[in-house]
């Protein structure tokens, strides 16, 4: 088993499904990925997206999705392997993390209305088993909150 280099990163064209997918075609998969993905960025109450901003997200997620299906992701930068080499219990499969580190995110955090911008990162936990050919399965999504050393705003996951 190689240690470090994801499916994503190897340049060969890698299936994409999604956990949570019953779905047959790859792109139902895609889809409902994206969805999930999305709406765990959409979750704070404080969050407001414009006409704009929302497409431009959903670009960014699409377009390092589509770099991972095309085996075209930079490891470490935008794929890693989990700290400690975690498995997917009872397996020996690799849990690995797509990164999005510059999502542009809105918000009101105050009683006066004003809103602010920042960026905001985005982690997809995926493996790739092996009884499903050269792939990676989507597990979970989880917005990396910077700066927020809390339990709760550190990570904001979707289970």
């Amino acid at each position: 088993m190689d240690d470090h280099g994801s499916n994503c990163s190897k340049g060969l064209k890698v299936d994409v499904y999604w956990r949570e997918c019953a779905a047959v075609t790859e792109a139902e998969h895609v889809e409902e990925m994206t969805q999930e993905l999305m709406r765990i960025l959409k979750r704070p109450a404080q969050r407001r997206w414009s006409p704009f901003t929302e497409p431009l997200v959903r670009a960014k997620i699409r377009e390092r999705r589509d770099a991972a299906s095309n085996g075209i992701l930079v490891p470490t930068d935008e794929v890693k392997v989990l700290r400690g080499g975690r498995e997917v219990p009872g397996t020996e499969e690799r849990i690995y993390e797509i990164r999005w580190t510059d999502l542009m995110v809105a918000e009101d955090r105050s009683d006066t209305g004003v809103v602010t911008s920042h960026t905001t990162g985005l982690r997809l936990f995926y493996s790739e088993p092996s009884a499903l050919g050269y792939c990676m399965l989507g597990l979970v999504g989880h917005e990396k909150v910077a700066g927020d050393p809390s339990a709760e705003g550190a990570s904001r996951r979707c289970y």
